[in-house]
């Protein structure tokens, strides 16, 4: 689970969905936002499969993007929440 080429860029926090994002097997929400220093954000942010999903943060600062603390269990469903939640970040 790599963010690549996914960091945090002026206004960002005000294009993300709101609500949750449903798709086929799995969803995405981002469910508060932290703005936790001039070009920084903390994310909280459930996805994954509808009965299992995941709770975590994800920290983007103006290098870098990653989940903060530990990373999402390696699942199929996770991993394809996980490439929405990076197409949705690098908007």
């Amino acid at each position: 689970f790599n963010f690549n080429i996914v960091k945090y860029r002026n206004g960002l926090e005000d294009e993300l969905p709101k609500k949750a994002l449903v798709f086929d097997g799995y969803f995405v929400h981002f469910e508060r936002m932290f703005k936790t220093e001039d070009e920084k954000l903390l994310i909280k942010c459930a996805f994954g499969s509808f009965d299992r999903p995941e709770h975590k943060y994800i920290l983007l600062d103006k290098t870098s993007c990653r989940y903060f603390v530990s990373s999402p269990v390696k699942t199929t469903v996770n991993y394809e929440a996980h490439k929405k939640i990076m197409e949705l970040l690098n908007v």
